[in-house]
């Protein structure tokens, strides 16, 4: 493990005291301890999870945005299930 320092607030530092004390126990690992390097290290996890979803939607929303439209094989498909299904 790699020992970091941080510098806070006073007022950051009680609400991280918050969080260790009552704010995220309910997100912690079974077996975590409450400590503020764990609950410092769940806030990290969390905001990479936060970003990658964020890039995710942004990528599909690109994609969708430039109206790919179907392959030829992808238009006889359809063309077929319409002949088949009506």
């Amino acid at each position: 493990m790699t020992n970091i320092s941080i510098y806070l607030t006073e007022e950051q530092q009680k609400k991280l005291d918050t969080l260790v004390k009552k704010g995220m126990a309910q997100n912690l690992p079974t077996g975590a301890k409450r400590n503020r390097s764990t609950i410092i290290g769940l806030l990290i996890e969390q905001e990479i999870n936060r970003l990658e979803i964020t890039e995710m939607v942004a990528d599909a929303i690109e994609i969708d945005g430039l109206n790919l439209g179907w392959s030829e094989e992808e238009e006889q498909c359809q063309i077929i299930d319409m002949e088949q299904f009506g």
